[in-house]
């Protein structure tokens, strides 16, 4: 292949929807996404090249120094820096992000930005030309050490409304999350799922970050719902409890 595109970025700054995306516009390059616990390595072995692309989501600051230290590693192995969800940033996130870029590119001042909206990527964008190729050994090497992540966790939780499992509460899930980050010391960088509340008749989708909440219409599968919890220094025991304590 003449293309293979890797992409970083923190955990909910759009990668699998940006790598959806991609494919509609050059459906015969291989995307690889890379997630923390550094799995997906594996997948660049055979190759001798590799465009890297970081992904960085300028809704919202980010306020996180370990998150930030990892992010900053990732920019400087990047060739192309992708702004994503461009369009729901207010003027003040999106200059926050500018500022921050320029001053931690360093050497790679001339690094190429793009700015991603929702709306799809322009059939017109030169994407062989964002960014420089580098060697896909060289990458690996620096990345499969990134610190913290040999200490990444996943936790999933699941809810079988089929058979009876009771809706969350989700101001409560919410608040309990919140006081795991900010009392107990978790660090949640991602949480993705989809369940029943008791404030809504249809499903909740709810994606968190580092830096923020967010939560919209879902849909259940199976009448199946679920729920996913990643990072650093997770109580697991803690974390289910909570899981029951949102049920009522």
């Amino acid at each position: 292949m003449s293309h293979t595109v890797l992409l970083t970025g923190l955990p909910g700054a759009g990668k699998t929807r940006f790598k959806q995306e991609f494919a509609k516009l050059a459906p015969s390059v291989p995307v690889v996404e890379l997630d923390l616990a550094n799995e997906s390595l594996s997948q660049l072995d055979l190759l001798e090249s590799v465009k890297v692309w970081c992904l960085i989501d300028v809704r919202s600051k980010l306020q996180n120094a370990e998150a930030e230290q990892v992010l900053k590693r990732m920019l400087a192995k990047a060739s192309g820096v992708i702004l994503s969800f461009v369009d729901q940033a207010d003027l003040m996130a999106q200059s926050y992000w500018q500022a921050w870029l320029n001053e931690n590119l360093g050497s790679q001042v001339n690094c190429p930005r793009f700015r991603w909206f929702s709306t799809g990527l322009s059939s017109d964008w030169n994407w062989q030309a964002f960014g420089q190729k580098q060697s896909a050994d060289a990458m690996i090497e620096s990345l499969a050490p990134l610190s913290p992540l040999a200490n990444y966790q996943r936790l999933a939780f699941a809810y079988d409304y089929g058979q009876g499992a009771s809706p969350t509460n989700l101001e409560h899930l919410l608040l309990g999350l919140d006081a795991s980050k900010e009392n107990l010391g978790m660090q949640i960088w991602r949480v993705q799922g989809v369940v029943q509340t008791t404030e809504y008749i249809n499903p909740v989708a709810i994606e968190g970050t580092v830096n923020r909440w967010d939560t919209f219409a879902g849909e259940l599968i199976n009448e199946s719902g679920h729920l996913r919890i990643e990072g650093l220094n997770l109580d697991p025991t803690w974390l289910q409890q909570i899981m029951e304590a949102s049920v009522l």
